[in-house]
């Protein structure tokens, strides 16, 4: 059984009017945050909070700030924050109308069914952003293929028109690596699979527009959000150490059998992709290629930190397999569907449990809390701000740290409680310390502390996550922590450190030894502190395993000085 899709049917007029309606409020629901989230205690709303409050306070991403994120961040975390509300409302609407743009056409031909999952999944399913992002690549790579799927024989009049569409549709991959830095890759493959299809097709000019579009506009948009263009190459190459380093250090094991059926349905995935019927080589290798790149960076995404992620990934291969309908319904693609509902559901029964009711009441929610939402920042402009400042007066009160004349950091996260308060932050590069998981990344904190920007003041906690040894958290910074700062006093279980004028640098000596996994190693008994470094590497396989998936965890047993055991990850 084979049913062709593309190109389609067409549709009638009012159904065409009525259906980009719909695919218009739903991006506009799902993408705009008129309904922002507002300041807030914990480990993620306080990083979240810190990024829009780092940035309102002109600290330059790459530069200043090493994270995940960039200048337009909030689009991503739908933060509120008064500075940036303005730009996050743009930027995320202008991503809404291109994804409708895209949506809208690749729908064109009369595939109301297949619209109908797409805006389901949208409205109803993506419960984080990253599913969202991720398949605005995908989408314009159907689409160029939609548009070019013979050679051109002939001189189209038409080209100039069509370069400058592929050039508009192309833009908002500049814009989304600045939204979060790890939508990059992506957004490269992606360019660069469309521009050799293009070429291969041989529509050159179009192939030129897709890798000249993307590539003027995201300096254009890192100059919209006010930030110098000399912090660009910094900011870029920034995102290489961060996700460099995350999947060894933020990896979380999770369910085995959640991640096998998610690569059995991607596989079967790719093959119906593969066997669509009536595609010469070079188109079939073009889209095997797109949604195993989409497939990939989803399953990084969903499984490498295996807790709510994980439907990150299998919401994904719902689109992926809604993508594949559009090319061709075949028994390849049946039977792929049913493996990837089946994914999809063991996962959703794990963390979200969605029933027909749920989901109908979510996509009512959807629309419901936008309407009403955009009524109110409508009628009443100071909306967002009120709320935000009454809470904020309330992080205030709980924090109840002491107002300081000069700058402030704090240590290791819930930055919201520092902010809060009204001191002046001051933060390190990598502002919540269980992210500075490569040496560069630690020692870019350490050199912070070093040099002239160092704060006067840091609330210190000692806090992790993931049952980590806790000193490894900014590691490198406790020796310039120790000698370049004195204790002032405890607020709970908070310690308030004052920079001192002269260091105390302590006197030691330095001894270096090899040691198998498995050994016990006793650190010399003495007085004074003991700092111990451990330089452990990846052989190849390790390597090739924490590309294509996550490596298992390394764990340390520590031997108390009155014999209790603790065991913690490394």
């Amino acid at each position: 059984m084979v049913r062709q899709v593309l190109p389609g049917a067409s549709v009638p007029a009012l159904a065409r009017v009525l259906i980009w309606c719909l695919i218009l409020l739903v991006c506009i629901a799902r993408l705009v945050p008129l309904t922002p989230d507002l300041p807030s205690l914990g480990l993620d709303a306080s990083w979240r909070y810190g990024l829009e409050q780092a940035l309102s306070q002109g600290l330059v991403p790459g530069r200043d700030l090493m994270f995940t994120f960039g200048p337009y961040s909030s689009v991503y975390t739908c933060s509120y924050h008064p500075a940036t509300d303005t730009l996050m409302l743009l930027a995320s609407t202008y991503l809404a109308l291109s994804y409708t743009a895209i949506l809208g056409l690749l729908m064109a031909g009369g595939q109301r069914r297949i619209l109908l999952v797409w805006l389901v999944i949208i409205a109803g399913l993506v419960y984080v952003p990253d599913t969202l992002l991720f398949s605005f690549p995908l989408l314009l790579a159907l689409l160029v293929f939609t548009w070019h799927r013979q050679p051109r024989t002939a001189v189209d009049a038409r080209q100039g028109t069509a370069q400058l569409a592929v050039a508009l549709l192309f833009m908002p991959l500049g814009l989304l690596p600045l939204v979060k830095g790890t939508l990059l890759l992506i957004c490269v493959l992606l360019v660069i699979l469309c521009a050799t299809y293009l070429y291969a097709q041989r529509f050159r000019a179009q192939a030129l527009a897709c890798i000249a579009a993307p590539a003027l506009a995201l300096p254009l948009f890192w100059l919209a959000a006010g930030q110098p263009l000399s912090a660009l190459p910094d900011y870029l190459s920034s995102m290489f150490a961060v996700v460099g380093g995350y999947t060894e250090a933020m990896a979380y094991p999770g369910v085995v059998r959640e991640s096998i059926l998610f690569i059995l349905a991607a596989l079967a995935l790719l093959l119906a992709v593969w066997r669509t019927p009536g595609l010469h080589r070079h188109a079939r290798l073009f889209l095997l290629l797109v949604h195993a790149a989409f497939l990939f960076m989803a399953f990084k995404a969903g499984f490498v930190r295996q807790d709510g992620h994980a439907v990150i990934a299998t919401t994904a291969l719902l689109m992926a397999v809604a993508s594949a309908f559009l090319l061709a319904v075949t028994r390849t693609a049946l039977a792929a569907a049913v493996l990837a509902l089946l994914a999809w559901q063991v996962t959703d029964h794990h963390y979200h449990r969605t029933t027909p009711y749920s989901l109908a009441r979510s996509i009512g929610t959807t629309f419901a809390s936008a309407w009403s939402v955009a009524g109110m920042r409508l009628q009443e402009r100071d909306w967002p701000r009120r709320q935000s400042d009454a809470n904020v007066a309330s992080m205030r009160e709980q924090a109840a740290l002491p107002l300081l004349s000069g700058s402030t950091d704090i240590y290791s996260y819930n930055q919201s409680f520092l902010i809060a308060s009204g001191n002046q932050w001051q933060p390190r590069p990598v502002f919540q310390s269980y992210s500075a998981y490569t040496p560069f990344l630690a020692e870019a904190n350490r050199a912070h502390l070093l040099g002239a920007r160092a704060p006067g003041h840091i609330f210190f906690t000692v806090e992790t996550i993931d049952e980590r040894y806790p000193t490894l958290d900014d590691g490198p910074s406790w020796p310039a922590l120790l000698t370049h700062y004195a204790p002032r006093g405890m607020y709970g279980k908070t310690l308030l450190l004052q920079r001192q004028t002269a260091a105390t640098q302590p006197a030691g000596t330095a001894a270096t030894t090899m040691h198998q996994f498995g050994e016990v190693v006793r650190v010399p008994a003495g007085q004074k502190l003991q700092f111990v470094q451990l330089d452990i590497r990846l052989n190849w396989f390790g390597r090739c395993v924490a590309f294509l998936f996550r490596p298992s965890q390394l764990r340390m047993t520590v031997t108390l000085k009155n014999g209790e055991q603790k065991q913690f990850r490394m």
